[in-house]
Protein backbone atom coordinates (compact mmCIF):
# COMPACT_ATOMS: atom_id res chain seq x y z
CA UNK A 1 0.00 0.00 0.00
CA UNK A 2 1.29 3.42 -0.82
CA UNK A 3 1.15 6.76 1.44
CA UNK A 4 -1.55 7.84 2.23
CA UNK A 5 -1.92 11.96 3.43
CA UNK A 6 -3.94 12.67 6.33
CA UNK A 7 -4.17 15.82 5.52
CA UNK A 8 -7.25 17.90 6.68
CA UNK A 9 -7.85 15.27 8.98
CA UNK A 10 -8.54 14.81 12.63
CA UNK A 11 -5.96 12.94 14.87
CA UNK A 12 -7.97 11.87 17.88
CA UNK A 13 -5.79 10.72 20.56
CA UNK A 14 -7.11 7.51 21.89
CA UNK A 15 -8.15 7.05 25.85
CA UNK A 16 -5.55 5.48 26.55
CA UNK A 17 -2.34 8.12 25.09
CA UNK A 18 -1.14 9.52 28.25
CA UNK A 19 1.43 11.85 26.90
CA UNK A 20 0.43 15.47 28.97
CA UNK A 21 1.08 17.29 25.58
CA UNK A 22 -1.96 14.83 23.57
CA UNK A 23 -4.06 13.28 26.61
CA UNK A 24 -7.58 13.89 25.44
CA UNK A 25 -6.68 15.89 22.62
CA UNK A 26 -7.63 16.61 18.80
CA UNK A 27 -5.12 17.73 16.66
CA UNK A 28 -6.09 19.07 12.99
CA UNK A 29 -3.36 17.91 10.54
CA UNK A 30 -2.70 20.63 8.27
CA UNK A 31 0.88 18.87 6.21
CA UNK A 32 0.87 15.43 6.16
CA UNK A 33 3.25 14.10 3.49
CA UNK A 34 6.58 11.40 3.41
CA UNK A 35 8.89 13.93 4.47
CA UNK A 36 6.37 14.31 8.07
CA UNK A 37 3.35 15.91 9.67
CA UNK A 38 2.20 19.66 11.41
CA UNK A 39 -1.11 20.14 13.07
CA UNK A 40 -2.29 22.26 15.57
CA UNK A 41 -3.98 21.38 19.07
CA UNK A 42 -7.24 22.69 19.06
CA UNK A 43 -8.71 21.59 22.60
CA UNK A 44 -5.68 23.63 24.52
CA UNK A 45 -5.14 27.09 26.07
CA UNK A 46 -2.34 28.91 26.60
CA UNK A 47 -4.36 31.07 29.07
CA UNK A 48 -3.04 34.24 27.08
CA UNK A 49 -5.43 36.18 24.48
CA UNK A 50 -4.17 38.79 21.27
CA UNK A 51 -4.29 41.45 23.23
CA UNK A 52 -1.58 39.85 26.25
CA UNK A 53 0.69 39.20 22.93
CA UNK A 54 0.12 42.38 20.58
CA UNK A 55 0.43 45.76 22.25
CA UNK A 56 -0.96 47.46 19.07
CA UNK A 57 -4.36 44.94 19.90
CA UNK A 58 -5.81 46.49 22.92
CA UNK A 59 -9.63 46.55 22.38
CA UNK A 60 -12.40 44.96 20.31
CA UNK A 61 -13.34 41.57 19.51
CA UNK A 62 -9.85 40.60 18.38
CA UNK A 63 -7.74 41.64 21.49
CA UNK A 64 -9.93 38.89 23.35
CA UNK A 65 -8.98 36.49 21.16
CA UNK A 66 -8.02 33.21 23.57
CA UNK A 67 -4.84 31.95 22.15
CA UNK A 68 -4.55 27.80 22.13
CA UNK A 69 -1.52 25.23 22.81
CA UNK A 70 -0.95 24.29 19.20
CA UNK A 71 1.57 21.61 20.25
CA UNK A 72 5.14 21.36 22.30
CA UNK A 73 6.77 22.45 19.07
CA UNK A 74 8.45 25.94 18.27
CA UNK A 75 6.19 27.54 21.52
CA UNK A 76 7.01 30.63 20.06
CA UNK A 77 5.46 30.30 16.41
CA UNK A 78 1.75 31.99 16.09
CA UNK A 79 -0.45 30.53 13.34
CA UNK A 80 -3.66 31.29 12.62
CA UNK A 81 -6.52 29.56 11.32
CA UNK A 82 -9.75 31.45 9.36
CA UNK A 83 -13.22 30.20 8.63
CA UNK A 84 -13.60 30.77 4.69
CA UNK A 85 -15.50 29.47 1.93
CA UNK A 86 -13.26 27.09 0.79
CA UNK A 87 -14.12 23.14 0.63
CA UNK A 88 -11.96 22.35 3.87
CA UNK A 89 -13.91 25.28 5.25
CA UNK A 90 -10.73 27.11 6.38
CA UNK A 91 -7.30 28.13 5.67
CA UNK A 92 -4.11 28.39 8.03
CA UNK A 93 -0.94 29.59 7.53
CA UNK A 94 1.72 31.39 10.13
CA UNK A 95 0.49 34.48 11.51
CA UNK A 96 2.39 37.44 9.72
CA UNK A 97 2.19 41.63 10.39
CA UNK A 98 -0.73 41.57 7.69
CA UNK A 99 -2.70 39.46 9.89
CA UNK A 100 -2.07 41.76 13.11
CA UNK A 101 -3.22 44.59 11.24
CA UNK A 102 -6.34 42.84 9.47
CA UNK A 103 -7.27 41.62 12.89
CA UNK A 104 -6.92 45.10 14.64
CA UNK A 105 -8.52 47.53 11.75
CA UNK A 106 -10.86 45.32 9.46
CA UNK A 107 -12.26 42.12 11.18
CA UNK A 108 -13.87 44.37 13.95
CA UNK A 109 -15.56 45.81 11.24
CA UNK A 110 -17.11 43.43 9.30
CA UNK A 111 -21.12 42.34 10.69
CA UNK A 112 -20.91 39.68 13.43
CA UNK A 113 -22.62 37.06 11.85
CA UNK A 114 -20.80 37.56 8.23
CA UNK A 115 -17.46 38.08 10.90
CA UNK A 116 -15.33 34.66 9.74
CA UNK A 117 -14.64 32.48 13.04
CA UNK A 118 -10.92 32.97 13.50
CA UNK A 119 -8.61 30.91 15.93
CA UNK A 120 -4.87 31.88 16.81
CA UNK A 121 -2.06 29.18 18.32
CA UNK A 122 1.07 29.41 19.56
CA UNK A 123 3.56 26.28 19.07
CA UNK A 124 2.07 23.10 16.72
CA UNK A 125 2.79 19.78 16.98
CA UNK A 126 5.34 17.91 14.59
CA UNK A 127 5.90 14.59 13.61
CA UNK A 128 9.33 14.05 11.66
CA UNK A 129 8.97 11.21 8.80
CA UNK A 130 7.23 8.16 9.27
CA UNK A 131 6.77 8.83 12.87
CA UNK A 132 3.14 9.40 12.84
CA UNK A 133 2.36 6.71 10.51
CA UNK A 134 4.14 4.26 13.47
CA UNK A 135 1.63 6.18 16.34
CA UNK A 136 -0.98 5.49 13.84
CA UNK A 137 0.22 1.51 13.68
CA UNK A 138 0.31 1.62 17.58
CA UNK A 139 -3.08 2.59 17.67
CA UNK A 140 -2.30 6.42 19.64
CA UNK A 141 -4.92 8.07 17.22
CA UNK A 142 -8.38 7.53 15.65
CA UNK A 143 -8.72 9.41 12.32
CA UNK A 144 -11.60 11.47 10.71
CA UNK A 145 -11.98 13.70 8.02
CA UNK A 146 -12.20 17.44 9.41
CA UNK A 147 -14.80 20.02 9.20
CA UNK A 148 -14.88 23.66 10.16
CA UNK A 149 -18.23 23.19 11.78
CA UNK A 150 -16.73 20.64 14.59
CA UNK A 151 -13.85 23.17 15.21
CA UNK A 152 -15.24 26.65 15.33
CA UNK A 153 -18.59 25.47 16.73
CA UNK A 154 -17.67 22.92 19.27
CA UNK A 155 -16.29 24.51 22.72
CA UNK A 156 -12.76 23.14 22.59
CA UNK A 157 -13.87 21.05 25.84
CA UNK A 158 -16.28 19.23 24.06
CA UNK A 159 -14.40 18.63 21.06
CA UNK A 160 -12.75 15.55 22.01
CA UNK A 161 -15.57 13.61 23.45
CA UNK A 162 -17.76 14.69 20.42
CA UNK A 163 -15.45 13.24 18.03
CA UNK A 164 -14.10 9.64 19.83
CA UNK A 165 -18.16 8.72 20.28
CA UNK A 166 -18.89 8.81 16.85
CA UNK A 167 -16.64 5.54 16.84
CA UNK A 168 -19.32 3.72 19.03
CA UNK A 169 -19.00 0.76 21.43
CA UNK A 170 -16.23 1.20 23.91
CA UNK A 171 -15.11 4.64 22.20
CA UNK A 172 -19.24 6.15 23.49
CA UNK A 173 -18.22 5.13 27.34
CA UNK A 174 -14.59 6.63 26.96
CA UNK A 175 -16.28 9.74 25.22
CA UNK A 176 -18.30 10.16 28.88
CA UNK A 177 -15.93 8.40 31.21
CA UNK A 178 -12.30 9.73 29.74
CA UNK A 179 -11.38 5.73 29.63
CA UNK A 180 -11.90 3.33 27.20
CA UNK A 181 -13.16 -0.02 29.87
CA UNK A 182 -11.31 -3.22 29.20
CA UNK A 183 -12.96 -6.65 28.56
CA UNK A 184 -11.77 -9.65 30.09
Amino acid sequence: MGFVSYANHYLIAEPELDDPNFKQSVVILLLHDQKGALGLVLNRFTGLTLGDIFSEITDGPAANLRIHSGGPVEKNALFIIQENESPEGYEWSPLMVNHVKYLKDEWPKIPTPQRPSIKVFMGYSGWGPNQLETELRFHSWKILPSTALSFFYTKPADIWSKLIERFGGLYTIAAKTGFKPCLN
